[in-house]
């Protein structure tokens, strides 16, 4: 059964109930509202304050969540110039105040040459399926020092997706909703300093 476009909303937060536009993208899957609330419920101690990363951003369903339960801000990275005009959009139509929301038209794989080294809190990341995407972007995030200590990323893929191992990061749980798994990393000591502004 395929999702209505139409009912993609913000699930909690001063946003709760704002919808969200996909438009006519059929390449585009929105982070289902299960997995959502999952990861949220899971996070809920890191997100208030946070400096937040979104990757493949599609929609924004991710990150936008995470700015209405209370981000101090958050970077969403997409490739498609069409998705990152939604995302805008998505953005002005969520927020009192957009300039939370950063939308960078790029390739996520390659974060560090977009955005430089950062303070990230929280990295999400939801690419397209069976790409082969997750292994690169993770080393790309490892290795451009883009994390805050203690920084979490959140990895949604597909089920029997074989996990990355990331040289000083600690796989902290893995879960499956449906067709989905999500894994999170912990990133003790990561190094990243500096203005997170």
């Amino acid at each position: 059964m395929s999702r209505r476009r139409s009912a993609l909303r913000i699930l909690a937060g001063v946003a709760k109930g704002r919808p969200l536009v996909v438009g006519q993208d059929e390449g585009l899957r929105p982070t289902s509202s299960r997995v959502r609330e999952a990861i949220f419920s899971i996070l809920q101690a890191e997100i208030e304050g946070a400096h937040v990363l979104d990757l493949f951003a599609g929609s924004g369903a991710l990150g936008l969540e995470a700015l209405s339960r209370g981000a101090h801000s958050c970077t969403l990275v997409e490739v498609d110039d069409q998705r990152c005009q939604v995302l805008t959009r998505n953005a002005a139509s969520v927020l009192a105040d957009e300039s939370r929301a950063r939308v960078v038209l790029g390739d996520a794989r390659a974060p560090r040459s977009l955005l430089g080294a950062g303070a990230f809190d929280v990295v999400l990341m939801d690419p397209p399926y069976r790409r082969g995407l997750v292994a690169p972007t993770l080393l790309d995030l490892a290795c451009g020092a883009m994390l805050a200590d203690d920084g979490v990323v959140v990895v949604v893929h597909e089920v029997g997706w074989e996990s990355v191992e990331v040289v000083g990061w600690s796989q902290q749980r893995s879960r499956r909703y449906g067709d989905s798994g999500v894994t999170f990393y912990r990133c003790p000591g990561s190094g990243a300093s500096g203005p997170r502004e």
